[in-house]
């Protein structure tokens, strides 16, 4: 199950949301993941022998990041929160990689479950001012714990 701002995220929570920033935290060892998820994919379908791509909702729900670490886990002792809702998969790069450096998840292996970061983004991608929303509660904690402002 996913959370937002303390509250269960659900298919009808999405609205206009492309995807999210997430963090997932290995209740039992206290290691962290930070990384984003799309809430729409595409599959092919075929009808009267015409094949056709259609939009529907990705397996967001029971995702649990790229982190083979995390894959391997008992999924009831992972705690899956939402930090942002983005717009575009420019701004979901832009804004996962911004937290990423921020916490510096590549220099701390004894908290980050993060053994890489990528981004691909254009300047004009981020449109940081039109984020949908985020959790700056969870934001303000993560980011205390590790001794960083949060702006």
């Amino acid at each position: 199950m996913w959370t937002y701002k303390g509250k269960e995220f659900k298919s009808e929570d999405i609205d206009k949301a492309f995807g999210f920033i997430y963090i997932i935290t290995d209740t039992e060892s206290g290691k962290k993941y930070i990384g984003q998820k799309h809430f729409w994919s595409k599959k092919t379908v075929q009808k009267n022998k015409i094949k056709k791509k259609v939009k529907c909702e990705s397996d967001w729900k029971r995702y649990t990041s790229s982190s083979e670490i995390l894959k391997k886990q008992d999924k009831v002792k992972l705690k899956k929160e939402i930090l942002f809702l983005c717009i575009s998969k420019g701004q979901m790069n832009y804004v996962e990689t911004l937290v990423q450096m921020d916490l510096r998840v590549l220099e701390d292996q004894a908290t980050w479950l993060n053994g890489i970061v990528n981004m691909r983004c254009h300047h004009t991608h981020h449109k940081i001012e039109k984020i949908i929303d985020r959790d700056d509660d969870a934001l303000k904690t993560l980011y205390a714990e590790h001794y960083i402002p949060f702006v």
